[in-house]
């Protein structure tokens, strides 16, 4: 029976079930027996087999054991001693009674895990919900000491959270998500943030949770737009909660808030509202002679700027922001604003002098541009720039280098919600080139764009259905994308479509 079992499993499941019961007989037998991999609960004779080793041991070394399962699979000796609240000797002879018994083996040089995952699982459920609780708090606090490495402050947010005292939680789950925005792990930063609030939405409210939902809200836009867009449903639901608390609390918000709202506008054209948040960066940058706010207010204005199609304007905005960038602030803008703006910026600034005219200085700052993104290597900002460069090279009629950057964007993903979408765009233009169907597909992804994610998406599809529907000989379609286009003014295309437009009716008068 258990061999037919074993029959219908994969290749990765048979590997995951030995990874997750070590090989062990009793546990694979019990896992199958109990419905692996559907339940991967212990099965009722393994956990009495556990519990049956437990109840073995000394009551000392009982409570040592659950107590190191609340820390984990694997803990340290010094932070089972001070959460114990025991002497050293205390902790060491316990220590060697869970090794002597198997329930524990030596991990590093002052380490222990278990011999078992499934074993620490039973002896953590052996204990009590109050006394969890206060095993929790007694962890985190022996792990939030002076010069606790980042890769540990999940950890001890997790442990408060687990404890009950989730306000105590908060600055441990920010300093978490920025050390996973510094590994450009921007789901993991998000998850981070999101579960504390959740948790902290589940407490009454008061003026203090109020406050730290706040900044909990305010770390969210950067890991969240790289993510799913800048007017992804989660973000407009951040933003308005975010106006909400600030009002109710009487504060200012904060920029990295304030720069998010902006973007947010944009991309639903709305460019008074991202000037006048773009304004208020700049002006909050120059009174504190804060060069971080002063380049992400100037990017602002310089992306509004590029959209309305006034390009000399852009081109100012954008110089100054590169100018104004200090590379010791790299990190201050990953971290709370999700992308680095001296890269963006120098590539926003190639298409702005091709539109400009410029076309050896659009070349010549488009090859910096995608330089720059190569040697920061933010995932995020070089998907940024090539896509920008690949709509720069649709522009040009250079359709070698566009295929170029959409296999580039293909192989690392695409990164964000909106990116994705231009490069699906991208690459049916890209079949038409092939004489394969691309127009429709195009369409469809048109259709499908219910609000841009991003400032400008709308009009980059319609720039490349243009484009795609041209090759194709698709009249109706060019004649669509044209049209829509000339309505939206202004936007960097509109000329283009014009003309477009006006050949076509040229051609069927």
């Amino acid at each position: 029976m258990l061999a037919k079992t074993m029959a219908t499993l994969t290749g990765d499941e048979l590997a995951e079930l030995h990874t997750e019961t070590e090989g062990n007989p009793l546990f694979l037998v019990e896992s199958l027996r109990a419905g692996w991999p559907a339940n991967r609960e212990p099965s009722a004779k393994v956990h009495a087999v556990i519990e049956s080793r437990l109840r073995r041991l000394s009551p000392a070394a009982r409570d040592l054991a659950g107590l190191a399962a609340t820390i984990g699979r694997e803990f340290g000796v010094d932070v089972v001693t001070v959460a114990s609240g025991q002497t050293a000797d205390d902790v060491l002879t316990g220590l060697d009674e869970l090794w002597r018994r198997r329930i524990v083996r030596e991990h590093g040089a002052d380490g222990y895990d278990f011999t078992h995952d499934k074993i620490r699982d039973v002896a953590y459920r052996a204990v009590t919900p109050p006394v969890r609780r206060r095993h929790h708090r007694r962890v985190a606090d022996a792990l939030a000491t002076d010069g606790v490495p980042d890769a540990v402050s999940g950890q001890v947010a997790h442990h408060y959270q687990r404890a009950g005292d989730v306000a105590a939680s908060v600055p441990w789950t920010l300093r978490a998500a920025e050390a996973a925005a510094r590994l450009h792990a921007d789901r993991d930063a998000v998850r981070l943030l999101q579960r504390a609030l959740a948790l902290l939405r589940a407490m009454p409210s008061s003026v203090e949770h109020n406050a730290l939902e706040l900044r909990l809200l305010t770390a969210l836009p950067g890991p969240l737009c790289a993510v799913e867009g800048y007017s992804s449903p989660g973000l407009v639901t951040a933003h308005s909660r975010a106006l909400e608390l600030a009002r109710a609390l009487d504060v200012e918000l904060e920029p990295p808030m304030v720069r998010s709202l902006a973007l947010s506008s944009l991309s639903r054209s709305d460019f008074d509202g991202a000037n006048r948040f773009g304004t208020q960066l700049l002006w909050r940058g120059e009174r504190e002679h804060d060069d971080v706010l002063v380049v992400e207010g100037t990017y602002v204005l310089g992306i509004a700027a590029f959209w309305r199609a006034e390009f000399a304007e852009a081109r100012r905005y954008f110089e100054r922001a590169i100018e104004h960038y200090e590379p010791e602030q790299r990190s201050v803008h990953l971290i709370r604003y999700g992308q680095d703006p001296r890269v963006v910026c120098t590539s926003r600034l190639a298409n702005t002098l091709w539109f400009l005219g410029e076309q050896d200085a659009a070349l010549r700052t488009r090859d910096a541009a995608l330089a720059l993104a190569e040697e920061t290597g933010h995932p995020f900002s070089r998907s940024v720039v090539l896509v920008f460069a690949a709509l720069l090279a649709l522009d040009m009629a250079d359709d070698a280098r566009m295929r170029g950057y959409v296999t580039e964007l293909t192989a690392m993903d695409g990164g964000a919600a909106q990116n994705r979408v231009a490069i699906e765009a991208m690459r049916c233009y890209l079949d038409v080139l092939e004489s394969k169907p691309g127009v429709a597909r195009c369409r469809a992804l048109l259709d499908k764009q219910d609000a841009a994610s991003a400032p400008g998406l709308l009009d980059i599809l319609r720039r490349v259905l243009l484009a795609a529907a041209t090759v194709a000989g698709d009249e109706d379609a060019a004649a669509s994308a044209a049209d829509a286009l000339v309505a939206r003014a202004p936007n960097p295309w509109q000329s283009l479509a014009r003309r477009a437009r006006d050949g076509l009716a040229a051609r069927n008068p």
